[in-house]
């Protein structure tokens, strides 16, 4: 038993502080949380700072000192497989997954197939949170951007809630894209926005981009545009979910021929987060731009060979073609997608 310093919160905003405090380096979780009537009491590794207790006042915890016991060591998923499946199959199990709310998506190789439904139970009982587990059958692709799934184990059911940097986002990762791995690139973005910007956002998919702009910049206009009809009435909902209905404008549809007919040279921002396609629109982008010019969020993938200088060779290269100038690029790795192949970003100014 240890006592220790810690906050005691209303149960129900009990996640919101253990993401906060975990982001804050304020969690000890090598001890248990506890639960008493409908409060939840926290440990904590020491007391926060005044500008710590700042970040987590709207949550209005409450600090005293309690006793904590232990927690139990908590296993990965190859630790809950050892001894059910053969050590040489137990190596090639995937260190990482998406998780989407209750739903958790693994990616497997061939050899792991025979035992799938064994490595999602292990998913279930380390995330007792997950109600499904699927496997990816077919790879991101199509004018929707979805790939092919398959239930594992659980419930079946896939729309679920999935909370991202304050948001709450309804979505059915087999009816729309979303990926919990853009996480960090999305605040980044948001971040950059200033008051008073327009912004289109080119494939929003269920609006994860457009609307946690909306919540951080109040003065600004996102026109947030999608060709999935799934992916749009996901996006109207998360958008009255969110309360940024004054700032977000959904539209379903091309956005080439949106642009083309109702929006051409009204936005200070652009976002292509469209790697596959992206090329394809670059003109739809820099119509869109104030005659003045503005900023283009150019999403791409490429090699490795190609990112020391050809990435931003050929961005100069194909923006000059359309008869525009770029006045800065600076390209960054957003994450690697497979051996040597990166899904990066060029943030240029275009005039």
């Amino acid at each position: 038993m240890y006592e220790k310093n810690a906050l005691k919160v209303d149960k129900r905003k009990s996640n919101d502080l253990i993401k906060l405090l975990r982001n804050l380096g304020l969690l000890d979780s090598t001890l248990k949380i506890k639960r008493m009537d409908d409060f939840v009491i926290i440990p904590l590794l020491r007391k926060p700072t005044t500008e710590e207790f700042e970040k987590l006042n709207h949550i209005k915890p409450t600090l005293h000192v309690d006793v904590f016991e232990p927690r139990a060591r908590i296993f990965s998923v190859k630790d809950a497989l050892k001894g059910v499946i053969p050590d040489e199959i137990l190596e090639l199990i995937p260190s990482s997954m998406d998780l989407v709310g209750e739903v958790a998506i693994i990616q497997v190789r061939d050899e792991l197939k025979p035992f799938l439904k064994t490595i999602g139970e292990a998913i279930l009982k380390i995330y007792p949170h997950i109600k499904t587990v699927l496997v990816k059958k077919d790879p991101i692709s199509g004018i929707f951007r979805v790939g092919g799934y398959e239930v594992v184990v659980g419930s079946g059911e896939t729309e679920t809630v999935y909370k991202e940097h304050g948001c709450r986002y309804l979505v059915d990762p087999v009816k729309v894209y979303v990926s919990p791995r853009l996480s960090y690139e999305r605040l980044r973005i948001a971040l950059m926005v200033k008051p008073g910007e327009t912004i289109l956002d080119m494939f929003t998919g269920v609006g994860c981009y457009a609307i946690l702009i909306a919540k951080k910049v109040k003065e600004c206009k996102v026109y947030a545009v999608d060709l999935n009809p799934n992916a749009v009435k996901y996006l109207k909902h998360n958008i009255e979910e969110n309360k940024v209905q004054d700032r977000v404008v959904p539209i379903e549809g091309d956005v080439a021929e949106i642009v083309k007919s109702n929006l051409r040279g009204m936005f200070d921002r652009v976002i292509m987060d469209n790697p596959s396609h992206a090329k394809m629109f670059l003109q739809t982008a820099c119509d869109a731009l104030k005659r003045t010019g503005g900023v283009v969020h150019y999403y791409d993938f490429r090699p490795e060979s190609d990112l020391k200088n050809k990435v931003l060779e050929e961005f100069h290269e194909n923006v000059e073609m359309l008869k525009k100038s770029v006045k800065s690029a600076n390209m960054r790795i957003v994450r690697e997608v497979a051996p040597r192949i990166y899904h990066v970003v060029i943030d240029a100014t275009i005039q």
